[in-house]
C-alpha cells in the first residue's frame, strides 16, 4: 500500500535453475511453503518473497529466466515438457489456473 501512489506493477526476475538443479525436475513448491525451500537453493522460499508484493497489492508478473550456464541444451531430456511441466507447477502454486 505505501507504493500504491507510484507502482502498481512489479516484475520479478525468477530463475529457474533456483528451483531444481535439473530442468527435467518438476519443482516441489509445496515442500517449499512447509520450509525446507527449492531443490536448488535450501532456504529460498518463493512465498515469503512474494509475499511483501502482494500485500502491497501490486500486480506481479514473473519472467522465468534461464541461460546456458545454469541449463545447458544436453540437460534437458525433454525441452518442451520441461517448459510445460515447469510452467504448469509455477501457474498453479503462485498464480490460478
Amino acid at each position: 500500500k505505501r507504493y500504491s501512489p507510484m507502482a502498481a506493477h512489479a516484475r520479478n526476475y525468477h530463475s529457474w535453475s533456483w528451483d531444481v538443479k535439473d530442468p527435467d525436475t518438476i519443482p516441489a513448491y509445496d515442500a517449499m511453503s512447509c520450509g525446507s525451500g527449492t531443490e536448488g537453493q535450501y532456504w529460498l522460499h518463493w512465498d515469503r518473497e512474494y509475499a511483501g508484493w502482494n500485500a502491497a497489492n501490486l500486480e506481479v508478473e514473473v519472467s522465468v529466466q534461464f541461460t546456458s550456464s545454469s541449463f545447458s541444451q544436453s540437460s534437458f531430456n525433454d525441452p518442451y515438457r520441461a517448459a510445460y511441466n515447469y510452467g504448469f507447477v509455477f501457474a498453479r502454486h503462485f498464480g490460478s489456473l
